[in-house]
């Protein structure tokens, strides 16, 4: 047992009073005070943590209200404005394509050499030359006759040749090769464009007799194709196959 006098009594006894007064005051902040318990951990709650503050310059974006247009925001004075990309260049247009829109005329002359070769071979005519280059332009929609500013197809014949394909008949046809050169140029367009020779090339088939014999429409055709193809920039097509 444990003896002290009375002054050491009463001072025990402050010092209890005082540490029970403590505890009651830390028992009733804690009983207020959710965060106190938040602090160490609570089973039903989560504890709620604060958002980082943003790094340096960064920015944070509110949603715009549905029908209001968001508005860019304003940039402080003294700092360089935003880099804005140029706007995309328009894609350059494709190789090829038809030289003009279309060819208000077609203009078919003969050299001296053809002149003299048609005294003797009325199927050497101009004129159907012509008129085979005018159905094969309107077939792709190139003919404008009487349209102002649009530009002429000049054409120039320079030769023509026909040689037996076989010298055997068959069932009483005879094949002969037909060749046909010409130099084709524009005039009178928007943008120049150099002249440019045709090499036409056709199998005759006829019953009748003789080098002159036999209908040159096929080989006047064929020309007309590689025209108009060199003029719209494809490939021509194929020549027939002769049976």
């Amino acid at each position: 047992m444990i003896y002290m006098d009375k002054k050491s009594a009463s001072r025990l006894r402050r010092a209890a009073a005082w540490w029970c007064a403590l505890g009651l005051a830390v028992t009733a902040l804690c009983g207020c005070a959710d965060t106190v318990g938040l602090a160490h951990g609570d089973p039903g709650h989560a504890p709620q943590q604060a958002a980082p503050p943003p790094l340096f310059g960064a920015t944070t974006s509110t949603p715009a209200a549905p029908g209001v247009t968001p508005q860019a925001a304003p940039v402080p004075a003294g700092a360089a404005a935003p880099a804005v990309a140029p706007p995309e260049a328009s894609p350059t247009p494709p190789a090829g394509g038809p030289r003009a829109a279309g060819y208000a005329a077609v203009v078919v002359t003969l050299n001296d050499h053809m002149q003299q070769l048609a005294a003797g071979d009325p199927r050497l005519d101009a004129a159907a030359v012509a008129a085979a280059v005018e159905q094969e332009l309107q077939a792709h929609q190139l003919l404008a006759p009487g349209m102002g500013g649009r530009p002429t197809l000049a054409i120039t014949v320079e030769d023509f040749s026909t040689s037996l394909a076989s010298n055997a008949m068959v069932l009483g046809y005879t094949f002969r090769n037909a060749v046909l050169l010409g130099a084709v140029a524009v005039k009178g367009g928007p943008v120049p464009n150099p002249a440019f020779d045709v090499h036409a090339r056709a199998r005759l088939t006829t019953r009748q007799a003789g080098a002159n014999a036999g209908s040159l429409g096929p080989l006047y055709a064929r020309f007309a194709q590689l025209v108009v193809a060199d003029l719209r920039g494809v490939d021509a097509p194929e020549e027939p196959v002769p049976r």
